[in-house]
């Protein structure tokens, strides 16, 4: 049996470990959402990133395009051929198809860049949530623990109990507080 003295404190200590414990899975679950939520403005900033550039790129590409049209436009006529001819007519057709099947080629890549950025920022949203839901189920794991241990404390102390055979104590990883937490 456990005297008054030893009783209130261990009382108090295990009051302090779960008050701790409580404490750090709430720091921790709140740093962690943090560091999610970072990460998801960082990959909704890369998607728009990836989008812009694709834009630039199909400007570029348009603009090569054009030249490429002038370019022959101009050889053939300093050649003296009749732009209005079938294989001119074609020969430029031909390189605006091109062109414009590569403008389609760097859309697609972007876009496909730009969700995969996206999907990053959904995900890492909803690991913060989880994380902070994590945090919640730890705290009440501490509380649990720590009144689990009081009762069987108290129980032990009026000779009515003995120590609880699926518990064991756990340390918090930021302040290095111990608590008891159920099996």
């Amino acid at each position: 049996m456990l005297s008054a003295l030893a009783l209130g404190a261990a009382t108090g200590l295990t009051l302090l470990s779960t008050a701790a414990g409580v404490q750090s899975a709430g720091q921790e679950g709140k740093y962690t959402k943090k560091v999610y939520d970072q990460n998801a403005l960082i990959a909704a900033r890369l998607a728009q990133i990836a989008k812009e550039r694709g834009d630039w790129e199909i400007t570029k590409r348009a603009m090569e395009t054009r030249q490429a049209v002038g370019t022959q436009k101009a050889t053939f006529a300093g050649q003296g051929v009749d732009l209005s001819s079938e294989t001119v007519t074609n020969t430029i057709a031909d390189t605006m198809a091109v062109g414009r099947l590569d403008e389609l080629y760097l859309r697609y890549n972007a876009e496909l860049e730009a969700y995969k950025y996206q999907m990053d920022r959904i995900n890492a949203t909803q690991q913060g949530k989880l994380a902070k839901r994590a945090a919640g189920q730890t705290q009440a794991q501490f509380i649990l623990g720590g009144a689990a241990s009081l009762l069987s404390m108290w129980g032990m102390a009026s000779g009515n109990a003995k120590p609880p055979a699926n518990t064991y104590t756990a340390r918090s990883p930021l302040t290095g507080a111990f608590g008891t937490v159920g099996r």
